[in-house]
């Protein structure tokens, strides 16, 4: 947590005067269609909405997914506004979402498993996060989750919870693989429009 905030000090001096993201595009389209996740995979519902406090996004955007096997992905896009509160308060939210989410997973809180994931590799086009695994208990089933959560640059965060394989891993895997994705065509929207 210490060194998430060290960084939000460090890319707040760097502060670049208008976001490349923030600048040209909603939170809405960022969010992909299914198919980008692989084949047999679609998107149930992606909307625009408002959280957190309103000045340190300029758009908000949550997806859900379902894939093969019964795998599913609930994605959030923040678009973070220009300048160094808007930036703390969105780790704030993005950090308090993180925590509800892992709320959720059997296994979830433990800090060891999320330092010694702090030593992985992020997801490409990130700049830092966190992220966790563990399990989730459906009925009967058991099933391997994963949550990550990603800022790119110092305009743009990204959520992604995730239950079953994505990308041919699970765990923090998956959800480390759908952060690339979403990082992925984030980064060619904005190079359409710029």
């Amino acid at each position: 947590m210490r060194r998430i905030s060290f960084l939000v000090l460090i890319l707040a001096a760097l502060w670049p005067p208008v976001g490349m993201v923030a600048a040209q595009t909603s939170a809405t389209e960022l969010l992909p269609d299914g198919e980008q996740f692989g084949s047999g995979w679609t998107s149930l519902e992606r909307v625009g909405t408002v959280t957190g406090p309103p000045s340190a996004f300029t758009s908000v955007a949550h997806g859900v997914y379902v894939g093969p096997r019964g795998t599913r992905l609930i994605a959030a896009v923040y678009v973070i506004a220009n300048g160094m509160n808007e930036l703390t308060a969105a780790w704030e939210r993005g950090n308090s979402d993180f925590e509800s989410y892992r709320a959720l997973i059997g296994g979830g809180n433990d800090p060891q498993r999320e330092d010694n994931l702090a030593l992985e590799p992020l997801p490409k086009g990130c700049s830092d996060g966190r992220r966790t695994s563990g399990i989730e208990h459906v009925g009967y089933g058991k099933f391997l989750v994963g949550l990550s959560l990603c800022i790119v640059e110092t305009d743009l965060m990204v959520l992604a919870f995730v239950s079953g394989p994505v990308g041919g891993g699970g765990g923090y895997e998956a959800s480390d693989a759908a952060v690339a994705v979403i990082v992925a065509g984030a980064n060619a929207v904005t190079s359409e429009a710029g």
